[in-house]
């Protein structure tokens, strides 16, 4: 493999236009994501009154730019990481977390706890 300093500036370069291109995707999605807020906002300030496929047009016009934002892609991404290496909690963990913080209130409480029926 050739490290020369050439060729590790073009990987750097190659590197940095990634960068570049993923930072203008996430701007235009952005804006996207605001646009697509415009009817849903222009409803509720509306005088007036509103019909309820109005308003779900308008909230499906918001949710689907919403969704393909680069940044909610990816947060699924980054909690399935988090999850899998134990940093963040699962329905699972959460469920036992919560039975031993109360099993803990129960022992330690001053006043007695009357068992569930």
């Amino acid at each position: 493999m050739d490290d020369s300093p050439s060729t590790r500036a073009e990987r750097a370069l190659a590197g940095l236009r990634g960068v570049l291109r993923e930072v203008g995707e996430a701007s235009s999605a952005t804006v996207r994501v605001t646009r697509g807020f415009v009817p849903l906002l222009t409803l509720l300030g509306a005088r007036a009154e509103v019909t309820q496929p109005q308003l779900s047009d308008a909230i499906d016009v918001a949710f689907v730019e919403l969704y393909k934002h680069p940044l909610t892609r990816s947060s699924g991404k980054l909690t399935a990481y988090l999850r899998a290496r134990r940093l963040l909690p699962n329905e699972q963990s959460t469920e036992s977390l919560i039975r031993f913080v109360v099993g803990q209130v129960i022992q330690r409480s001053p006043m007695p706890i009357p068992e569930v029926l």
